[in-house]
Protein backbone atom coordinates (compact mmCIF):
# COMPACT_ATOMS: atom_id res chain seq x y z
CA UNK A 1 0.00 0.00 0.00
CA UNK A 2 1.32 3.43 -0.87
CA UNK A 3 2.04 6.12 1.68
CA UNK A 4 0.36 9.27 0.42
CA UNK A 5 2.33 11.45 2.85
CA UNK A 6 5.09 11.56 0.26
CA UNK A 7 4.75 13.22 -3.11
CA UNK A 8 6.87 13.49 -6.21
CA UNK A 9 7.09 17.23 -5.61
CA UNK A 10 8.66 16.83 -2.18
CA UNK A 11 12.13 18.40 -2.32
CA UNK A 12 14.99 16.71 -0.55
CA UNK A 13 18.22 18.48 0.24
CA UNK A 14 21.44 16.69 1.02
CA UNK A 15 23.69 18.38 3.53
CA UNK A 16 27.09 19.71 2.64
CA UNK A 17 28.63 20.39 -0.70
CA UNK A 18 25.68 19.73 -3.01
CA UNK A 19 23.62 22.25 -4.90
CA UNK A 20 20.34 22.27 -2.96
CA UNK A 21 18.48 22.13 -6.27
CA UNK A 22 19.95 18.76 -7.28
CA UNK A 23 16.63 17.00 -6.76
CA UNK A 24 14.99 19.31 -9.32
CA UNK A 25 16.52 17.03 -11.97
CA UNK A 26 15.44 13.77 -10.35
CA UNK A 27 13.69 11.25 -12.60
CA UNK A 28 11.17 10.49 -9.84
CA UNK A 29 9.64 13.95 -10.25
CA UNK A 30 8.17 12.80 -13.54
CA UNK A 31 6.28 9.95 -11.83
CA UNK A 32 3.74 9.89 -9.03
CA UNK A 33 5.48 9.82 -5.66
CA UNK A 34 3.32 7.01 -4.35
CA UNK A 35 5.15 4.58 -6.64
CA UNK A 36 8.33 5.01 -4.59
CA UNK A 37 6.55 4.31 -1.31
CA UNK A 38 4.45 1.33 -2.37
CA UNK A 39 4.74 -2.14 -0.85
CA UNK A 40 3.79 -3.79 -4.14
CA UNK A 41 6.64 -5.77 -5.76
CA UNK A 42 5.84 -4.50 -9.25
CA UNK A 43 5.89 -0.89 -8.03
CA UNK A 44 9.19 -1.41 -6.19
CA UNK A 45 10.75 -2.91 -9.32
CA UNK A 46 9.48 -0.05 -11.48
CA UNK A 47 10.71 2.56 -8.98
CA UNK A 48 14.17 0.97 -8.93
CA UNK A 49 14.26 0.98 -12.73
CA UNK A 50 13.38 4.68 -12.82
CA UNK A 51 16.11 5.43 -10.27
CA UNK A 52 18.72 3.64 -12.36
CA UNK A 53 18.06 6.04 -15.26
CA UNK A 54 18.19 9.14 -13.04
CA UNK A 55 20.75 11.84 -13.83
CA UNK A 56 21.18 12.65 -10.12
CA UNK A 57 21.48 9.07 -8.82
CA UNK A 58 24.87 9.70 -7.21
CA UNK A 59 23.68 12.78 -5.30
CA UNK A 60 20.51 10.93 -4.30
CA UNK A 61 22.55 7.98 -3.01
CA UNK A 62 24.72 10.25 -0.88
CA UNK A 63 21.65 12.04 0.43
CA UNK A 64 19.91 8.74 1.22
CA UNK A 65 22.91 7.41 3.13
CA UNK A 66 23.17 10.61 5.15
CA UNK A 67 19.48 11.34 5.72
CA UNK A 68 18.47 7.69 6.29
CA UNK A 69 14.89 7.78 5.05
CA UNK A 70 13.08 4.92 6.76
CA UNK A 71 10.74 3.97 3.92
CA UNK A 72 10.52 3.73 0.19
CA UNK A 73 12.75 3.28 -2.80
CA UNK A 74 15.38 6.02 -2.77
CA UNK A 75 18.47 5.99 -4.98
CA UNK A 76 17.29 2.71 -6.46
CA UNK A 77 17.34 0.92 -3.11
CA UNK A 78 14.81 -0.15 -0.53
CA UNK A 79 15.38 0.88 3.09
CA UNK A 80 16.86 -2.53 3.91
CA UNK A 81 19.32 -2.31 0.99
CA UNK A 82 20.34 1.20 2.03
CA UNK A 83 20.97 -0.06 5.56
CA UNK A 84 23.08 -2.95 4.21
CA UNK A 85 25.12 -0.54 2.09
CA UNK A 86 25.61 1.83 5.02
CA UNK A 87 26.85 -1.06 7.20
CA UNK A 88 29.18 -2.29 4.47
CA UNK A 89 30.64 1.18 4.02
CA UNK A 90 31.11 1.56 7.77
CA UNK A 91 32.94 -1.79 7.96
CA UNK A 92 35.13 -0.85 4.99
CA UNK A 93 35.98 2.21 6.87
Amino acid sequence: MANSAYTSRQRIQPPGEFDPRWSDNAACLQVGGDLFFSDERADIKRAKTICLTCPVLEACTIWALRARPAHGVVAGMTASKRNQLRLSLRRAG
